[in-house]
């Protein structure tokens, strides 16, 4: 699993590299970025699982990051970890199907436990589009299966 951490703050992000065991929650790759605009490079360069973003930033926020990504067709998980209690922001976030809004300042123990839960999602989420797609080859192929089937039904009979 990929992570993107983006705060224009880099201490936040320095934090959030050093005090997480990424390893523990089979995170594999954790990339971090600087501004919005990095992020979508980044995005566009690598497949992101999980976007941790701020909202508030110079430039661009978290909110058009996310609402970005989707309209690029990409499905990220999206936690939003930002000093910002404001309402508007978080209701705006829900809208926009973030998985989780952490207020700052917040221990790393709770940031873990969320990671644990977008990545249970996430794999959750491959499973089901796993059996969606062996549905439909099965659908596709159900002529040529049956096929072979009754052919298998027949040898056993002469």
């Amino acid at each position: 699993m990929t992570l993107l951490l983006v705060d224009d703050q880099i201490n936040v992000i320095n934090g959030l590299m050093n005090g997480i065991n990424y390893r523990k929650l089979e995170i594999d790759t954790v990339l971090p970025s600087t501004s919005v605009q990095e992020a979508k490079t980044l995005i566009c360069e690598n497949q992101i699982d999980i976007l941790m973003t701020d909202i508030e930033m110079p430039g661009e926020n978290g909110l058009s990051l996310l609402k970005w990504t989707q309209d690029q067709g990409m499905e990220v998980e999206c936690i939003f970890l930002t000093a910002h209690a404001d309402f508007v922001y978080a209701r705006t976030a829900m809208q926009l199907g973030s998985f989780d809004y952490i207020l700052q300042p917040v221990r790393y123990e709770e940031v873990e436990a969320v990671l644990r839960k977008a990545e249970g999602k996430i794999r959750e989420n491959q499973s089901v589009r796993q059996l969606q797609n062996t549905r439909k080859l099965v659908v596709e192929q159900r002529d040529t299966i049956l096929e072979a089937i009754c052919m298998k039904l027949r040898q056993g009979r002469e």
